[in-house]
């Protein structure tokens, strides 16, 4: 083989090594999204409002009225779904976050200030810490599963 054939060879191996590399790295991404979703749809209402309401001290009854009016609106069951409905989702630009939240959240936030006869930004608070504290569990979904298996895997 001459000198020619094999700097091309050469090249052509380090063009497939690094193309193998990124295949490999995509691959493991994959598989960690998939798995992630899978421990998401595993989560329930009932451990998030046990969450929500032991650990970052939300009312019980609003974290319920949540999931009720996700319910309702959405005409779904949160704990039979596999993609779990958000109450709003973050896009990212250069200069910011834009969140955009569902109707559904919308009336949630509704019912709030009737319940409570608050102002639209004094609800608005109560929902949003909510709705971050269900994004929160859906973010920690796989820390939450694996750390209380006899939950999930009896």
């Amino acid at each position: 083989m001459n000198k020619r054939a094999k700097k091309v060879q050469k090249r052509n191996a380090k063009k497939k090594a690094v193309q193998k590399k990124i295949n490999r790295i995509a691959e493991m991404e994959r598989l960690y999204l998939k798995e992630s979703k899978r421990h998401q749809s595993m989560l329930t209402k009932s451990i998030i409002i046990d969450i929500l309401t032991t650990d970052l001290d939300e009312s019980n009854e609003d974290t319920i009225l949540y999931f009720e009016t996700l319910e309702r609106e959405l005409e779904v069951n949160f704990d039979k779904v596999k993609n779990k409905p958000a109450a709003f989702q973050i896009e990212m630009f250069e200069d910011g976050i834009n969140y955009k939240t569902s109707a559904w959240y919308e009336v949630f936030v509704r019912e709030l200030m009737n319940k409570y006869g608050e102002e639209d930004k004094q609800a608005r608070e109560r929902a949003w810490k909510i709705a971050t504290g269900v994004m929160s569990c859906m973010v920690s979904a796989s820390e939450i599963v694996l750390s209380e298996p006899e939950l999930f895997y009896s």
